[in-house]
């Protein structure tokens, strides 16, 4: 028998577990997971961090797959892999780099999700130091096994360009695609924002969407 959806944030390159994404989601939606990717480009202090693998951030990637099977191996537990669970139950949604590795989890076998939301995805970054270290991360192929993959990505994105996931959509005519005209990498006004139509916002009604359960009012 299913259980209730669960959605596990994965954080950008300098964030964390306490970035503005993650406190929306863990304050309006019930179930939501949001592991530490101890991510960064110079920090010493976080484990995984490009300057302590030799500026590889393709090992980086690799220990921030880690953290996250960890994370949904540790919220399922024993045999929720061979069960199917974990396919029908969780809802990844990444942000930025998060949303690369959320990427990277799909190629594994009974671990990624029948849904996964990839928030400007960090396929290439524009301009500066990091673009010229930066991996390609455009996947050779996606699961064709019923899985939706929905991607939010801003025109006005100065950081991430437009083009990875507009390239990602022309190679996989079954990605959904929303380019939100005059959002920025940030996404808040743009995904965030409360509107008439949206009173949570764009994403939380996605989310819902999908078979997320919203918190009660009265919880927030």
């Amino acid at each position: 028998m299913s259980g209730p959806k669960r959605v596990m944030f994965l954080h950008g390159l300098e964030s964390g577990p306490t970035g503005s994404k993650a406190r929306k989601l863990q304050s309006h939606l019930k179930h939501v997971l949001v592991p530490d990717l101890y991510m960064s480009v110079f920090d010493w202090n976080k484990k995984n961090s490009a300057i302590r693998n030799w500026m590889s951030l393709s090992r980086s990637m690799e220990l921030c797959v880690g953290e996250a099977v960890g994370a949904i191996r540790a919220e399922f537990g024993e045999g929720a892999e061979g069960d199917g669970r974990i396919r029908s139950e969780l809802i990844i949604v990444g942000s930025s780099w998060g949303g690369a590795l959320g990427l990277k989890l799909l190629s594994l076998h009974n671990i990624h999700p029948y849904k996964t939301v990839l928030l400007a995805p960090a396929l290439s970054v524009t301009g500066g130091f990091k673009a010229w270290f930066w991996p390609a991360w455009q996947p050779a192929s996606l699961p064709n096994d019923g899985t939706d993959v929905i991607v939010y990505h801003g025109d006005a994105d100065e950081t991430v360009p437009v083009e990875g996931s507009r390239v990602l959509k022309s190679t996989f005519p079954k990605v959904t695609y929303h380019e939100l005209p005059g959002g920025d990498h940030r996404l808040k006004d743009a995904l965030l924002k409360p509107t008439e139509e949206c009173p949570n916002g764009v994403l939380l009604k996605a989310l819902e969407a999908l078979g997320a359960t919203l918190k009660d009012c009265a919880d927030y």
